[in-house]
């Protein structure tokens, strides 16, 4: 499934994707920074 996420640096927002993506899902993830979604999630989930 792929899934949207709006918030995703934040504590529920990081958890929730490191979550999905460990269950198989595909992530757009939107956030404010990009710089501190990819260190804080790594290259699997898109950055929006």
């Amino acid at each position: 499934m792929h899934v949207v996420l709006t918030g995703a640096t934040g504590f529920l927002g990081r958890a929730l994707v490191l979550r999905l993506l460990g269950d198989g899902h595909a992530i757009t993830a939107l956030v404010r920074d990009a710089g501190r979604a990819r260190a804080a999630l790594g290259a699997a989930p898109a950055i929006v």
